[in-house]
This record gives structure tokens, C-alpha cells and sequence, in this order.
């Protein structure tokens, strides 16, 4: 990637809005619900549930909605082109609904930090090729 087209990417960017949110996946003890997560929360749930990430976004502008586990991008979604990219082990486990999105099957391994990281975009902007 070239230093001209670093800046021109970086310049079509608005702004990002970013949700923290601890995850515990237990095998007993915990209650049989679907969890719904808010910022900053601390949400424990059973395994072979399903948890949903709400967030909401601004007006008609396009944008990307990241689903981040630790540090690591678990999917990305680019909004109006809906252009789709799930890691590997993902696959099947993740999707997204009208201002949600969905992490279902969970496992011990996934408990930990989640974030949803929403980031606006001006123009036409192209999403690139998964």
C-alpha cells in the first residue's frame, strides 16, 4: 500500500465508536437465556448459547461493524455493499441482524474481551475483497 493511498483511505474515514464488553461462558451454573450486552458490561452465559452485540448506527452513512475478540477480528461487515469476512473457525457462528450481531454455539474458549467497533465512512467508499 502506497504512502498516497494510506492517506487517502485514512482521510475517508469519519470517526469510530467502539463497545467493551466482558464475556464469561460457563458449563454450570449459569441461568438459560440468550444474552443481550450492554457498554462496559460483564455478562455471563452457559455454553451452547448464543449472545448478541446490539449497536446502533448513525443516519444513512456507510459504514463497517467489527466484531473483535481480545485483539483479534473475528468478522467484519461493510455497510450498504453488506460485503462479509468471518475468520475460519467462525464460520457458521456468526452473524448479523439489524443492528446486532451475533456470536452463537459458545464455547469455554470464548470467554474473554469482546469489542464491537462500528467506523463511518464518507463517499463511495469500496470495501475490499474477502
Amino acid at each position: 500500500m502506497t504512502t498516497q493511498w494510506r492517506a487517502f483511505k485514512t482521510s475517508r474515514r469519519i470517526h469510530d465508536e467502539v463497545m467493551l464488553l466482558y464475556i464469561i461462558v460457563c458449563q454450570y451454573g449459569c441461568s438459560e437465556r440468550v444474552a443481550e450486552t450492554a457498554t462496559g458490561s460483564n455478562i455471563t452465559v452457559k455454553v451452547g448459547e448464543s449472545i448478541m452485540f446490539p449497536f446502533s448506527a448513525e443516519g444513512n452513512q456507510s459504514y463497517t461493524a467489527d466484531l473483535l475478540f481480545k485483539t483479534f477480528t473475528i468478522a467484519k461487515w461493510h455497510f450498504p455493499e453488506i460485503a462479509l469476512f468471518v475468520q475460519e473457525q467462525y464460520k457458521g457462528r456468526v452473524s448479523i441482524g439489524n443492528d446486532s450481531i451475533w456470536l452463537n454455539k459458545l464455547s469455554l474458549s470464548d470467554s474473554g474481551l469482546y469489542q464491537v467497533k462500528i467506523g463511518y465512512t464518507l463517499g463511495n467508499f469500496k470495501p475490499q475483497k474477502y
